[in-house]
């Protein structure tokens, strides 16, 4: 009898130490990086999607910007189910990010802001879609405005390395 309690209570603490944080705790995991680190949330708007980006607080116009883009995130929960949400659950490129003097985060479309046409096709099998590397290149060309730079350094990993996403 003992033994199906403590496995009974072995399972339950493996279920919530397993169970994905929601869209808003990871929201609110990466502004609060953000923040300690003096960067602030922006939101990026493009033809399809709006876009989170975070950037420092203090970085002034340069030659050359750096943009961190964000990897898949969440896209899939398993090898066969896809997730609801791609949000990051561990906001890795972001934390590269941070690390960077001269630097600005951009996550791909869907993760961290919900937009219009946010399907689960666009973070699987149409991640390099035309309307994702549009938005991606329309928010690439907005940084690399507001920075007055003249040119970019892209850096990413996964979802985050589009092959098509280098504005001129």
């Amino acid at each position: 009898m003992v033994f199906r309690y403590f496995i009974c209570l072995l399972f339950l603490i493996l279920q919530a130490c397993s169970s994905i944080p929601t869209t808003q705790n990871r929201t609110d995991t990466a502004v609060r990086l953000a923040q300690l680190n003096g960067w602030k949330s922006q939101i990026i708007t493009t033809a399809s999607f709006n876009l989170q980006s975070f950037i420092p607080e203090k970085i002034s116009p340069s030659e050359e910007l750096t943009i961190y883009i964000e990897g898949d995130g969440l896209a899939w929960l398993s090898r066969r189910k896809m997730s609801s949400d791609p949000t990051p659950i561990d906001p890795l490129t972001l934390k590269l990010a941070l690390l960077d003097n001269h630097a600005v985060y951009l996550a791909r479309p869907c993760q961290y802001v919900w937009s219009g046409g946010c399907e689960q096709r666009l973070w699987t099998s149409a991640r390099f879609s035309p309307e994702v590397l549009q938005a991606m290149n329309q928010a690439v060309d907005k940084l690399k405005a507001q920075y007055q730079a003249s040119s970019l350094r892209l850096i990413g990993y996964s979802g985050g390395c589009c092959r098509d996403v280098i504005s001129g």
